[in-house]
């Protein structure tokens, strides 16, 4: 049994916890959300009532978070915007470099495979 909050199922577990894998949450704003709807670092998502989880969709959309698809929206559209104006940025994000001054010798594989994953929605020169 899972819970469904904003195209996201969360599993029955500690409530800060399952709000981190909502893309766009980490750990301290799952916990200022809890703080705000005045409950504890170990409450479980089984025993909120109506009222909790629909102040805690009512707080996600009123704070206007960019968190899940209009996130990664956002993320795609700055690269876009990067790549057509040529930055910096954009030239090494196309090349699948390190973008802020980290080291390639040793570092290349992690930002390899944020690229790739970008990659897949970034449009360059017309194709997708």
């Amino acid at each position: 049994m899972d819970f469904r909050l904003l195209d996201y199922s969360l599993k029955m577990t500690n409530l800060r916890i399952s709000l981190c894998k909502i893309y766009g949450l980490g750990l301290s704003r799952s916990s200022y959300l809890c703080s705000l709807l005045g409950l504890g670092k170990s409450v479980h998502i089984l025993y909120l009532n109506k009222y909790f989880k629909d102040s805690l969709r009512y707080l996600l959309l009123q704070y206007t978070y960019n968190i899940g698809s209009s996130l990664r929206l956002f993320l795609v559209q700055r690269f876009e915007l990067y790549i057509s104006i040529f930055l910096y940025k954009g030239v090494r994000f196309l090349k699948g470099l390190p973008l802020r001054g980290q080291r390639t010798s040793s570092n290349s594989q992690s930002i390899r495979r944020f690229t790739q994953k970008l990659k897949h929605f970034v449009k360059i020169d017309g194709k997708k």
